[in-house]
């Protein structure tokens, strides 16, 4: 369990090896990642009776990383919770957000 959680039950997946970020990850620790997320994702659901599950990772001091192993949040939600973990900050229109897509777009290719 986290040590600060947001929601009762907030929950770590931690790999066993050391890895900074998601970006010092191997390819291959992907489908047991997705595993690990479904279990304990499902046992969230199942034991406390959550109705949604908020799976999350901070990668970088600015993105709120403050230790620097890899680790997943599973956050276990339910109905009417108050959690809000986005607030939205909306784009100044239409414009700017395609100009934002095409940028980030660019780099992928």
């Amino acid at each position: 369990l986290d040590i600060a959680p947001v929601n009762k039950g907030h929950t770590l997946v931690i790999p066993k090896a050391h890895y900074r970020d998601v970006f010092d990850l191997p390819d291959q620790l992907g489908p047991e990642l997705l595993r690990a997320f479904a279990a304990v994702g499902g046992a969230l659901k199942a034991s406390l009776g959550a109705t949604g599950v908020n799976l999350g990772m901070n990668n970088g001091a600015s993105a709120g990383q403050m230790v620097f192993h890899a680790h997943w949040h599973l956050i276990p939600r339910f109905e009417d919770d108050g959690l809000s973990l986005w607030p939205q900050k909306a784009y100044s229109g239409t414009d700017e957000m395609r100009e934002m897509a095409q940028k980030i777009a660019s780099v992928i290719r």
